[in-house]
């Protein structure tokens, strides 16, 4: 995966132990299926436990917190067809700059989402950043390597 090998000498991840691409970046074709294809061979790739791979998918823009989380089985229809999913690649080292965010987190149950190895923790998210007005609502997919 050459984004990979891109996204850890960017210094964008050397600064803020941070990156991520929309996946139509990387592929022209940005659908949910090939978005969790390149998360499991990110996940596959990535061979540092101090690294965490994320997919993020998009599933609206709400002017107040929305609480229902969509079903796993429709995250292909969630999905708001606007915003491309993202792949993250994330330092697991502890953040030095505070994140103001006002948020809602539901967990989906454990195994809703399999990894090539370890497990993906997923959780559906509505949140919104510092001072703005609008809620942007998600679908978060983490990996962690398991023991």
């Amino acid at each position: 995966m050459n984004w990979l090998t891109t996204a850890l000498d960017s210094p964008e991840f050397r600064t803020l132990g941070a990156t991520s691409i929309h996946i139509d970046d990387y592929t022209e074709d940005d659908a949910v299926p090939t978005a969790f294809r390149l998360l499991d061979e990110l996940v596959t790739a990535i061979h540092d436990t101090d690294l965490m791979a994320m997919l993020v998918i998009v599933t609206g823009l709400h002017d107040d917190i929305a609480l229902a989380a969509p079903p796993a089985e429709t995250l292909e229809a969630a999905w708001d067809h606007w915003t491309p999913p993202e792949l993250y690649l994330i330092r697991r080292a502890p953040l030095l700059s505070p994140y103001v965010v006002e948020e809602y987190k539901k967990p989906y149950p454990p195994g809703t989402f399999t990894a090539p190895h370890g497990v993906y923790h997923a959780y559906y998210r509505c949140h919104r950043q510092g001072d703005t007005t609008e809620f942007t609502s998600g679908v978060y997919i983490e990996h962690y390597p398991g023991k």
